[in-house]
């Protein structure tokens, strides 16, 4: 795979990459993917402190708290949330921190919807270690890393069809499309910082809002208007 050459000089990446008290904070639901790479960072810079997560729970443990990240590797595929979802919640709760999205599958539709959404590059799992160290470098000094292939394709890709104006606020949309994508109501309430009851009231008022009385009728009822 081919790589845009870094837009900043090698000497300004490196002294990101390694000043002193750099925070990254790796989410993967693989543990040994996870613990592999923040020990080989460590053994590359010994200013490095690593936190790691494995499931939705620590993780948003992890983004709920006051500490600043430098930047935060992202799985984007996991077995119980979408990957995209939890970019969405990285984005809010640190919107300072750079996301570095890493899969092992190369989903260039899904990469290129993390791109939109905010991710500031994307590195396969399978490349080395130092082009991993690499992506997170260019990252942290503010510069975005996308393979040179990744960017190409992504021109080509179709643009988005207008939305139509959703009669729903901004939290009851989310948790509408939470709902389609067949999340319960603790995950929703995870995700999104709230209680199960605050998810309860928005779905009740969605139900309302769509003149519906469950999920798969809600689903039915928000294709057939446009809202998802």
């Amino acid at each position: 795979m081919k790589h845009a050459p870094p837009t900043v000089d090698s000497s300004s990446v490196y002294q990101a990459y390694c000043k002193s008290d750099m925070n990254v904070l790796i989410i993967d639901d693989h543990k040994m993917f996870s613990e592999g790479l923040g020990h080989i960072l460590s053994q590359q810079n010994k200013n490095i402190r690593i936190h790691t997560s494995t499931n939705i729970q620590e993780s948003m443990a992890l983004l709920g708290n006051d500490g600043h990240y430098d930047v935060i590797l992202l799985d984007l595929t996991f077995p119980d949330v979408d990957g995209l979802d939890v970019l969405r919640i990285c984005l809010e709760k640190k919107p300072q921190s750079p996301v570095l999205m890493v899969s092992s599958e190369m989903n260039v539709a899904k990469i290129h919807q993390a791109k939109k959404i905010g991710a500031s590059g994307f590195v396969a799992k399978s490349e080395s270690a130092e082009k991993i160290r690499e992506a997170i470098s260019v990252v942290v000094s503010g510069e975005p890393y996308y393979p040179r292939n990744l960017t190409n394709i992504f021109k080509m890709l179709p643009k988005n069809v207008a939305v139509t104006e959703s009669p729903l606020s901004r939290r009851q949309q989310e948790v509408m499309e939470l709902i389609y994508k067949g999340y319960d109501n603790k995950t929703i309430a995870d995700l999104l910082f709230i209680g199960v009851s605050t998810v309860k009231t928005h779905i009740n008022a969605i139900f309302q809002i769509l003149d519906v009385s469950s999920r798969s009728e809600c689903i039915k009822k928000a294709k057939d208007s446009g809202l998802l």
